[in-house]
């Protein structure tokens, strides 16, 4: 690597020497003035950074000694983004904003281990795109990452990633299962929105559910883990092949329509240490039974409520269409919007 030095002396009357035209000038001038107490400091050069640049169908800016990928102009397929570009001085540390938009020749893509981020909408619709091997420097996936990946059915999330953004797997329908990592704090809204996930595990490290994050799933199986403690609305909506749901003990906070137009969903079941809620006959009230507040979609017949009941919470039955009948007792003081959908 180019070298340079910088002489520096205590103030001698002329202050900071000027560099010399040669490294060997420099050391005779050193020579020369070690009396008075020289300090030789010597700094690498970062020569002339190339901005930006393409190689092999990559398109690549450069800050420093980190390439981000930008576009891709290449043939698609099996793609597999180097560690190092030929030429360019640093390493690939980044899939950046939109990279590979659209690109519906890809199919599978490898990133190198030092990417420590993939950047908003970095691959969405690329509708060809089947498997994705992220390594294990990842710590950030952008919103809209993967979106309308609609072929996407293999990926591991490594635990070194501890921020997914919104919408990253929106519209992912061949995505089936997927392993949500421990190191995450928050599922963000529309996640795995219209996904083609028939079972989740929701890790105990996560703390909230955002809103529509699983909403329009083909979901059979959900567990949620007991460090969850909000789950926004309709964050499980509209999962026709839901039979069931058990609210862990930590939450305290659930969004109207959470669980609405679930059509075979039976029961909504609460664990018996939560302190906010808690379940009669399958239905969603609060803990004092006086707010009702969902209605299980696959609940059929003639339904009754308590009245310990003075309020009906927002959308509380919407999608019950089995119900033929709803008898809503005197104590009942609040009923807003809670019965669209139900003929």
């Amino acid at each position: 690597m180019t070298r340079w030095c910088r002489l520096r002396a205590p103030d001698d009357g002329n202050g900071i020497m000027k560099r010399s035209a040669s490294l060997v000038a420099w050391s005779i001038r050193a020579k020369s003035v070690a009396a008075i107490g020289v300090i030789f400091i010597c700094l690498p050069s970062s020569g002339r950074a190339q901005a930006s640049g393409s190689w092999n169908g990559l398109n690549y800016s450069v800050s420093g000694n980190n390439i981000t990928i930008t576009g891709y102009t290449g043939p698609g397929g099996d793609v597999t983004i180097p560690s190092l570009i030929p030429g360019v001085v640093g390493s690939v540390t980044a899939i950046g904003d939109l990279a590979f938009q659209n690109c519906t020749t890809l199919t599978n893509i490898s990133l190198p281990d030092r990417v420590t981020s993939i950047g908003d909408y970095a691959f969405v619709a690329c509708t060809s795109l089947t498997s994705i091997s992220i390594p294990n420097s990842v710590t950030s996936i952008g919103a809209n990452a993967f979106m309308r990946c609609t072929s996407l059915a293999g990926i591991t999330i490594p635990n070194s990633v501890t921020f997914i953004g919104r919408s990253a797997f929106q519209e992912c329908r061949s995505l089936t299962s997927i392993t949500i990592p421990n190191s995450i704090a928050s599922i963000q809204s529309c996640m795995f929105l219209d996904a083609g996930l028939t079972s989740v595990t929701v890790p105990d490290n996560v703390i909230s559910i955002g809103d529509s994050s699983f909403e329009e799933c083909p979901l059979t199986s959900v567990k949620i883990g007991s460090g969850v403690t909000s789950i926004a609305s309709f964050a499980f909506a509209d999962c026709p092949a839901l039979t069931g749901i058990i609210i862990s003990r930590g939450v305290s906070s659930i969004g109207d329509g959470a669980f609405s137009d679930c059509s075979r969903l039976a029961s909504i079941s609460v664990d018996p240490g939560n302190n906010t809620y808690t379940s009669l006959n399958g239905v969603l009230f609060n803990k004092a039974q006086s707010v009702l507040l969902a209605c299980p979609g696959g609940l059929a017949g003639a339904f009754t409520i308590p009245s310990s009941v003075s309020s009906i919470g927002n959308v509380a039955f919407a999608g019950c269409r089995g119900l033929t009948e709803i008898i809503i007792p005197s104590t009942v003081t609040r009923l807003r919007d809670a019965l669209p959908n139900v003929c």
